[in-house]
């Protein structure tokens, strides 16, 4: 599997994880009949069956990628997105580039691309908090 190919995969599975839809009311009821429960079960499966981070960085080093800064979404592209939507689905994206260059040690790169995000999660009114422990693992 190329590089371009396994990126295409990881952002798609971080696209579909931004969250959707609306938020339950107080008043809503969580539904736990059978074919609830049997559709939980096939969503773990398909979470089960995704790479972790850490299993990601591994295959790269195992296929011998090498660090493309040509598939990344630019920084300079933030300034294009001004709706919530392209700001939460390009939050995601940035978060895929960050984790990207993170797997490649490139220190410059990914302070840039955590203060775009920092800069993307303001303007959708996500709390700095949020942040902190993102900023830890990244030490």
């Amino acid at each position: 599997m190329n590089v371009d190919k396994l990126f295409l995969l990881i952002l798609i599975f971080f696209v579909l994880s931004c969250k959707q839809g609306k938020e339950l009311s107080n008043n809503q009821h969580y539904d736990f009949s059978e074919d609830s429960i049997a559709n939980q079960n096939k969503v773990r499966q398909i979470f089960y069956s995704m790479y972790l981070p850490n299993e990601m960085s591994r295959l790269f080093e195992r296929v011998g990628a090498n660090y493309d800064p040509s598939i990344l979404n630019s920084t300079e592209n933030f300034a294009r997105y001004t709706q919530t939507v392209d700001l939460a689905l390009n939050l995601g994206i940035y978060g895929v580039d960050l984790n990207y260059v993170r797997m490649f040690d490139q220190g410059a790169t990914m302070a840039k691309y955590f203060g775009i995000i920092q800069l993307m999660a303001d303007k959708l009114g996500i709390p700095k908090s949020s942040f902190e422990k993102m900023m830890l693992l990244l030490l």
